[in-house]
C-alpha cells in the first residue's frame, strides 16, 4: 500500500506560524483582531485538500454535536471545494447495533474509489468521535481504510444552508 502514495510529497515545517494563542488576536471588546482575517487566508488548506482528493482518498469527519468545529460549519466548507458529488447523503449504519451512525457524503472527480473526498458524520459524537462513539468511529476508519463503501441506505440530502 506504500507505493499508492504520490511520491513528491514534500513534507516539512509549515510555512507560517499561528499568531493567535490564548488572549492574544482579540480585541478589549473580544471582537477578532484585524489581522485575523490575513491570518485566516494564509490558513485556507482548500487548495491542498481538493489537490490530495485528486491522488489519494480523504476522510474530513465530524461528530454531530461537536462544539467546538461544529460539523455544519464543516460541510460547508466541503461543499465550498467545489468537487463534484460521487454519491449523495447517505445515512451508515454501525456494525454492532444496527442504528444509524451518521451521514457521508461521497465527493471527487471521476469514478476511482482510489481517490476522492468522503465527509462523514458521527451521530451523537462531540469534538472527539473515538471516545464518544468507539464502535461508529473504528466502523468508520475501518471501511475508509480498507476502501470499502460506508454501509447504509441512501438518505434525503440535508436542508440548504441560509447563509
Amino acid at each position: 500500500m506504500a507505493d499508492t502514495f504520490p511520491s513528491d510529497v514534500q513534507w516539512g515545517d509549515m510555512p507560517w506560524t499561528y499568531p493567535f494563542n490564548n488572549d492574544e488576536g482579540w480585541d478589549a471588546d473580544g471582537y477578532p483582531d484585524a489581522r485575523l482575517g490575513e491570518v485566516a487566508k494564509e490558513l485556507d488548506l482548500s487548495d491542498m485538500y481538493i489537490e490530495l482528493s485528486k491522488r489519494l482518498k480523504v476522510l474530513v469527519f465530524a461528530g454531530d454535536i461537536d462544539n467546538q468545529v461544529p460539523a455544519i460549519g464543516l460541510e460547508r466548507w466541503v461543499v465550498s471545494l467545489g468537487l463534484a458529488v460521487r454519491e449523495p447523503w447517505r445515512a451508515w449504519v454501525e456494525p454492532t447495533s444496527g442504528q444509524i451512525a451518521g451521514s457521508v457524503l461521497a465527493l471527487g472527480e471521476g469514478d476511482d474509489p482510489s481517490v476522492g473526498l468522503l465527509f462523514a458524520t458521527v451521530r451523537g459524537a462531540g469534538h472527539s468521535v473515538l471516545g464518544d462513539r468507539p464502535a461508529a468511529g473504528s466502523a468508520m476508519f475501518e471501511w475508509f481504510l480498507r476502501g470499502e463503501r460506508f454501509d447504509g441506505p441512501l438518505a434525503p440530502p440535508p436542508l440548504p444552508a441560509k447563509l
